[in-house]
């Protein structure tokens, strides 16, 4: 596999990574303010 298609490999993954932690984040955002929302009607 040449050295620029394992560039774009990563470089895509990290993307991937970064992006999939951001919706975990807001996910839990979200759950969290529901849960709150519960709590303190």
């Amino acid at each position: 596999m040449s050295p620029i298609v394992q560039q774009a490999i990563a470089t895509v993954y990290r993307s991937n990574f970064f992006q999939l932690q951001h919706e975990i984040g807001s996910l839990r955002i979200c759950y969290s303010g529901s849960r709150l929302r519960e709590v303190h009607p």
